[in-house]
């Protein structure tokens, strides 16, 4: 398919506004926000333009899972946007990122995710020194005044893990914009937007964040620079370390003992989710259902009921999410899509950026959702499509 400039500025575009889906609208009568429709919009621009490059089935796969999974919830209506927002739609940008760039060209990519995290990261440093306050959204919620009180920056989003859990993986994927061949002056101005991203993570003073981050620059010298990662079976024992430590975290976590509230809110939320998976081990909760079977199963802990179920939107783990949302089928598919993931990039010095980003979301994933939500599900598919285009730069590969 021949690059149209006009789609690539749309795809840029959209690009730029993924930490700005927080202004919402309607159309129709249908909830949505700016990010969704400058999705639609740049599909739409190469839609009718073929032959179509190949992207692979199992990125439909997921999705096909999510739309059962939505059809047969008990409220079809939150979980068909759920499906839209966080699914379909984020899977479809990654389609027509392959449909518009190439090797030549999709570093533009990074320059805008770039741009977009320095305004982001600017914004959250202000918050941390008192310059900047809670958005119109954000008014009246006393969580977002609680976390000012304790100097923790949250920018545009819900929380300061919130904050993390997109800066981090988009640190990892800017990065190569450091040792490009672009002039002086311009890998300056990327330097002080990796500074930046870096100071506005540290402002979150997310405990979770700072572990992905350091998970992802060990992850980075291993494949980059000491090209260590050369076992042959190394995506299935990654998968399976990737599995032993959320069953770890699973019996474990419960039976710590901590004095932090946010700790023992995580703890309660956690032995509640494990506790619906042995009730609805095949089909899960119902997409966009946690929260209320959450509320059905502690009907009795009032003091749950009243403080921590506000914070139970998902299981703070990532695996669980995608157990209860999408049942078991939608929880082997998303392995398998990381086991291909980390079996083609792994062992190229070229992906290292994007393997370390992978890492991070999976490592954060440990103890928060590091994927339902709309800039986050949009992130892991972006590093799905420029994986698939650096790897067809350098040689001719399998479907992911």
């Amino acid at each position: 398919m021949k690059n149209n400039p006009i789609s690539q500025y749309l795809v840029l575009t959209t690009v730029f506004l993924i930490p700005f889906y927080f202004f919402r609208f309607q159309i129709l009568g249908i909830p949505t926000n700016v990010i969704e429709v400058a999705i639609i919009v740049s599909a739409v621009s190469v839609a009718f333009r073929r032959p179509y490059r190949s992207f692979g089935w199992w990125p439909w796969t997921l999705s096909g899972v999510a739309l059962i999974a939505a059809l047969i919830a008990p409220d079809t209506r939150v979980a068909l946007g759920v499906f839209k927002g966080w699914f379909f739609l984020p899977t479809l940008f990654a389609w027509t990122i392959i449909q518009i760039f190439d090797a030549n060209s999709y570093h533009r990519l990074r320059i805008s995710l770039l741009a977009s995290a320095a305004i982001v990261s600017l914004w959250a440093i202000l918050q941390k020194f008192g310059f900047i306050g809670t958005l119109f959204y954000q008014v009246g919620d006393t969580s977002f005044s609680a976390y000012l009180s304790e100097g923790r920056a949250f920018g545009p989003f819900g929380s300061p893990n919130y904050l993390a859990m997109y800066l981090v993986p988009v640190l990892f994927l800017v990065l190569p914009l450091v040792w490009s061949k672009a002039k002086l002056w311009q890998r300056f101005l990327v330097a002080c937007g990796i500074g930046l991203i870096l100071a506005a993570i540290a402002c979150s003073l997310s405990r979770g964040g700072g572990v992905a981050l350091l998970a992802g620059l060990l992850v980075l010298v291993a494949v980059k620079y000491l090209k260590l990662l050369k076992f042959k079976h190394l995506a299935a024992a990654a998968l399976t370390l990737i599995i032993a430590l959320n069953i770890s975290y699973y019996i474990l976590a419960p039976r710590l003992q901590t004095n932090s509230g946010g700790d023992a809110i995580r703890q309660e939320i956690l032995g509640y989710s494990l506790r619906l998976v042995r009730q609805h081990p095949i089909w899960g909760t119902g997409l966009g259902n946690f929260q209320t079977k959450v509320r059905e199963i502690s009907a009795s802990n009032l003091p749950f009921q009243t403080y921590a179920l506000p914070f139970a939107l998902h299981p703070h783990n990532l695996l669980l999410a995608f157990y209860l949302n999408l049942g078991l089928a939608g929880l082997l598919v998303f392995l398998f899509i990381i086991y291909r993931m980390i079996k083609n990039l792994a062992h190229h010095p070229g992906a290292a950026t994007l393997s370390a980003a992978l890492v991070a979301i999976l490592v954060h994933g440990l103890f928060d959702t590091t994927y339902f939500k709309n800039d986050l599900s949009i992130l892991f598919w972006l590093i799905f499509a420029i994986g698939l285009l650096t790897l067809r730069h350098s040689e001719p590969i399998r479907n992911t």
